[in-house]
């Protein structure tokens, strides 16, 4: 029994050593996606730049905006690309992969604040053998069901495996760099199926989730998170939001039970 618990020890310690290790020779990049996020894209460059393990880079992609979110975000040390091309987030994501110069690539929105350890959780996720996504806990402000509903999440988001798939949001993930075509297939593919389910939304981060999770672990912590704002006015909207969200997944899986997808299965 020693001998198993001095054992389990060591492989602790190799693992926190290459988690260590990895920490220091990786070059992060992160992707802020953002759409006329005037007011919220210098807190969320602001809690970028203070990351207890700063990104290499930062690329922000200011996509179809009609407001002044490119001329705020230009005052910081990042990478601004204006995006003018088809409407939805997942083009613009589609456009920071294909930016994106570092070894790992974080991924947040441009009315989100990150937590200051947030770069150094998802990179500790993502140093884990096997692990090919890692994303976090999302609080909301905003309405009062935006901010029970966040809670509630952050007692149930801490996950693996396919369940990990529920609870990836597009506002907060990370992917390594060797797996971001793998990222733009899923989001084209996204595009195609949204429109053949008939969804009145595309959900981009679920189905990125979906499709990397044949090659791989996911897993989402509530160790770190971000803070996003509720783009609903009234409580009622979100549930309406929320609702819709479940008839969408509804659909999704009635998909998967078919074989929609090879690899994932319900389970």
């Amino acid at each position: 029994m020693v001998e198993t618990s001095g054992l389990e020890n060591r492989q602790a310690e190799r693992s926190r050593g290459f988690e260590s290790h990895l920490l220091r020779i990786v070059k992060i990049s992160v992707v802020v996606i953002a759409h006329n996020e005037e007011r919220h894209i210098a807190s969320c460059l602001e809690s970028l730049q203070t990351q207890t393990l700063p990104a290499d880079e930062i690329i922000v992609v200011a996509h179809n905006s009609t407001d002044r979110t490119q001329e705020i975000a230009e005052r910081y040390p990042v990478r601004v690309i204006h995006y003018s091309g088809p409407i939805g987030s997942a083009y613009a994501r589609i456009k920071g992969f294909e930016e994106a110069q570092g070894d790992l690539v974080l991924c947040v929105d441009g009315d989100a604040c990150a937590a200051k350890n947030w770069t150094e959780v998802l990179l500790g996720l993502l140093a884990k053998p096997g692990m090919v996504m890692a994303g976090s806990w999302i609080q909301m402000s905003g309405t009062l069901y935006a901010r029970l509903a966040s809670w509630r999440w952050y007692f149930f988001c801490s996950s693996q495996g396919f369940r990990a798939t529920d609870w990836m949001w597009g506002a907060s993930f990370g992917i390594h760099a060797k797996d971001t075509q793998k990222a733009i297939h899923a989001l084209k593919k996204g595009l195609v199926l949204t429109e053949k389910l008939e969804l009145t939304t595309n959900p981009d981060d679920y189905w990125i989730a979906l499709f990397m999770n044949p090659h791989g672990t996911l897993e989402v912590t509530n160790k770190t998170s971000v803070t996003a704002h509720a783009k609903e006015k009234t409580s009622l909207q979100g549930l309406t939001r929320a609702w819709d969200s479940w008839i969408i997944r509804k659909k999704i899986h009635s998909f998967l039970r078919e074989g929609g997808i090879e690899g994932t299965t319900l389970r």
